[in-house]
């Protein structure tokens, strides 16, 4: 049996072949292109990167390859990363899925929502970018169901923002109690990006109804009363009627985040200070001399 040197064969073939492919007759011969000068560069290539590491790579139910790669500060190397990207993973599944590639931007600096196609002759690639914080995406968003919805509190648009935050508050309050925790949860994570968990919590406070199941810790309380306790002097200076020193201190000071609430979405419509007392479900509570305790309220609490 005779043995063959696959590397020699392959060697001479390149060594024989070599000189004539590399003239420019011969490449306009084969590519039936008109070409008449070629510059000829290095012949090995290294990958920019020992490993690369997606976001997030999936298949549809149609078989279709999903890529979305969530950027917050894009260099210009950014679509060398998509090409190579698409062909690393296009290779991963032997070439045989359509693969669609979305770039989800979070940074701050306003980019253009757009396709990005680059057309090099044969080869071709397109994907598209997304700026997340766009009144374009986002309004697209917002019209979505819960949990997906509220990735439109990322819009850059501060009106918009409270706007959003209302409809998707409204939204919450049609849920049951034990599906809200998960989705106002998502709330505050995807708001504070922004810096405006105060301002989903100030509206989530000012329109849902005290629910123990809306807070699970008292780091949670403590983080409504933060955001709503700035709210209360101005508050309380604008009441038609006047207040007893001890309910005013106690308001400012000692009520729990969701009193804070209840105050403040009514107190417009409040007329003495009885009707306030017992909206908040406040009594006077007498103490006995040796209690060393002088008077104060008691909210059942």
């Amino acid at each position: 049996m005779r043995i063959k040197n696959t590397t020699l064969v392959q060697r001479n073939f390149e060594e024989a072949t070599h000189p004539l492919l590399e003239k420019p007759v011969t490449v306009s011969a084969l590519t039936e292109r008109n070409i008449t000068a070629i510059d000829w560069k290095k012949q090995t290539f290294f990958p920019r990167h020992k490993k690369f590491s997606s976001d997030l790579v999936g298949i549809t139910q149609d078989g279709d390859i999903i890529h979305i790669e969530q950027e917050t500060s894009p260099g210009s190397d950014f679509s060398y990363r998509m090409i190579e990207y698409a062909t690393l993973i296009s290779v991963e599944f032997d070439l045989k899925r359509r693969l669609f590639q979305y770039a989800y931007y979070t940074g701050d600096e306003p980019r253009k929502t757009e396709f990005i196609e680059h057309n090099m002759g044969w080869f071709q690639h397109r994907f598209f970018f997304m700026d997340a914080g766009s009144e374009e995406v986002c309004q697209r968003l917002i019209k979505k169901p819960l949990p997906t919805a509220v990735l439109s509190l990322l819009v850059r648009n501060y009106d918009l923002a409270e706007r959003y935050s209302e409809a998707i508050v409204e939204r919450i309050g049609k849920l049951s109690p034990q599906d809200r925790p998960p989705i106002i949860a998502h709330c505050m994570q995807v708001s504070s990006l922004k810096g405006r968990r105060n301002l989903f919590e100030t509206i989530l406070m000012g329109k849902l109804k005290y629910d123990p199941t809306l807070f699970k810790n008292p780091e949670a309380e403590a983080a409504v009363r933060d955001a709503l306790i700035g709210l209360l002097p101005d508050a309380v200076s604008q009441l038609p009627f006047a207040i007893s020193p001890t309910l005013e201190d106690y308001i400012l000071n000692k009520m729990s985040g969701w009193e804070m609430s209840e105050f403040l979405k009514c107190r417009s419509s409040l007329s003495s200070q009885d009707d306030l007392m017992k909206t908040l479900g406040l009594e006077w509570v007498q103490k006995t001399q040796d209690s060393h305790v002088q008077t104060g309220y008691n909210n059942g609490m």
